[in-house]
């Protein structure tokens, strides 16, 4: 499916309850109309950023071939 019809099918739906739904009927989808598989090794969730002790972390980074080259916040 394109990412233009993924598009319309995410306008033309409710609007998720939480992050969580969020993740899977809007940002999942999207990614795969991209060409990311969400539960491949490229697509890393709950991903840890900034200082450990801080305990920073992203919901989604996608690593590319030699680095995480995006990160997603629900």
């Amino acid at each position: 499916m394109s990412l233009q019809e993924t598009l319309e099918i995410i306008r033309c739906s409710p609007a998720p309850a939480n992050e969580e739904s969020a993740k899977f009927k809007i940002i999942a989808p999207i990614l795969k109309s991209l060409g990311w598989d969400m539960f491949g090794p490229q697509v890393l969730l709950e991903y840890s950023v900034g200082d450990k002790k801080a305990g920073g972390r992203v919901d989604i980074a996608l690593r590319g071939s030699e680095s995480v080259v995006a990160l997603i916040e629900a």
